[in-house]
């Protein structure tokens, strides 16, 4: 990550925004070297972890540690935001987890990531001041279990594939 002005300084946080068209899913892959935090601004996002499933609501974010890792399926008309944070900096967790995504750190990353950059020491500030404010949340767990027969574990199992698939029960049946 390149400052402003082709100069060396190397960003230590950085966000990149999607918008999906179609549904669209990433296999499962890890980055060594940076911490993501997955953030949700509208439509269906899932995260599939060792850790666990998370779905992925505009409130809160998903911690993703380097080196975990994660599968994500964004379903169409998903807009989200990924937010790359280096590894040598503090995190909330060792563990893919949620956390909170107060206005203010979603206005931090926000300013982080658009122009005019901030320059160095302002930014290293804001950097900080953002790793400072993420903080693991409790959230509720629905378990559910997967049917045990075939047929119907056949269509959890396409459900979960594609979480956006519209088919009705009659279509399922």
């Amino acid at each position: 990550m390149i400052g402003q002005d082709g100069d060396d300084e190397r960003w230590r946080i950085d966000t990149t925004d999607f918008a999906v068209a179609q549904t669209v899913e990433w296999e499962r892959h890890a980055h060594e070297h940076a911490h993501e935090i997955l953030w949700g601004c509208r439509g269906t996002l899932t995260a599939a972890t060792d850790d666990g499933f998370f779905a992925v609501p505009h409130a809160l974010a998903l911690w993703i540690p380097a080196g975990v890792h994660h599968q994500v399926t964004a379903a169409s008309g998903t807009r989200f935001r990924c937010t790359y944070i280096d590894s040598a900096l503090p995190g909330p967790s060792p563990h893919a987890t949620a956390i909170a995504m107060p206005e203010l750190v979603q206005s931090l990353l926000e300013r982080l990531a658009d122009p005019p950059y901030l320059a160095p020491t302002p930014r290293t500030h804001a950097e900080n001041l953002v790793t400072s404010l993420l903080e693991p949340v409790e959230v509720a767990s629905v378990d559910l279990r997967m049917p045990r027969d075939v047929r119907t574990t056949a269509v959890a199992e396409r459900i979960l594939a594609n979480p956006a698939d519209d088919q009705s029960i009659e279509d399922w049946g």
